[in-house]
């Protein structure tokens, strides 16, 4: 009969699984646990230790369907050989951070150090062997800082740097042989044009009178010509018969 210490999970009975584990920590083998021995059994199975067994094989029988095997001190369950893993010693390689983690970007790196090789060898190419030369300019010989005057009608400046410079002083010299000024003034009439400046007591007051103004001056300007009396479609008509009678021509 086992002792009752060897009850483990508390529950009053002695099981075949508190015998075998108990049994583990029964240093000096005398049938029974110390205080000692029991907490040292208590704190491994609350760390793990249960798990590096595997119970309930015997219920399974012959209908087992997966195969339970022990390899290097590993129980492996259901084909699954992971446990086996953690007895072989770490591979040297597994401590190698990999740069590249997927093929496709394995792909793309060769693929831009293709290209920026490319590029390189073009460019030695191109500076071996350029597509043009550049033009060397040769200054003449006749040529001058500054340049004399050439025109004999031109009396303002005995030197010139430009073209324009030349084409202005000729177009001076031609209005002066016209009697026109040198200076170019603009003719157009700016003291009729509208400003925005305000007038306190301005001449036109409202729209209407505006209206009433515009109109005495077209009347104004009509007189000047003769034309007073508005010509109907018979006085027209009239007109045009002794345009073509009378050998009076009308204006």
């Amino acid at each position: 009969m086992p002792h009752p210490s060897y009850d483990l999970d508390g529950d009053g009975i002695v099981g075949c699984k508190d015998y075998f584990l108990a049994k583990r920590f029964d240093l000096d083998q005398d049938g029974r646990l110390n205080t000692a021995e029991k907490a040292n059994a208590i704190h491994a199975l609350k760390s793990g230790f249960e798990d590096n067994f595997v119970w309930k094989v015997e219920q399974t029988g012959a209908n087992r369907g997966k195969r339970l095997m022990q390899v290097r001190g590993k129980f492996i369950d259901a084909e699954d050989f992971l446990p086996i893993r953690d007895t072989y010693p770490q591979h040297p390689v597994s401590k190698v951070n990999a740069q590249v983690k997927t093929q496709a970007q394995l792909k793309d790196i060769r693929k831009a150090e293709l290209v920026q090789s490319f590029k390189k060898t073009k460019e030695q190419w191109d500076k071996s062997n350029p597509s043009s030369m550049p033009q060397q300019y040769i200054l003449s010989e006749f040529l001058v800082d500054h340049p004399a005057y050439s025109f004999a009608i031109i009396t303002h400046s005995n030197r010139h740097t430009s073209v324009k410079q030349i084409r202005n002083e000729k177009i001076v010299a031609a209005r002066e042989q016209i009697g026109l000024t040198t200076q170019i003034k603009d003719i157009k009439d700016e003291s009729k044009d509208p400003s925005l400046k305000y007038v306190s007591n301005p001449e036109v007051k409202s729209k209407s009178e505006w209206k009433k103004k515009v109109k005495n001056d077209n009347l104004k300007d009509l007189s000047k010509f003769g034309v007073t009396k508005h010509a109907g479609e018979t006085d027209r008509l009239k007109a045009r018969e002794d345009c073509v009678i009378s050998p009076i021509i009308y204006g």
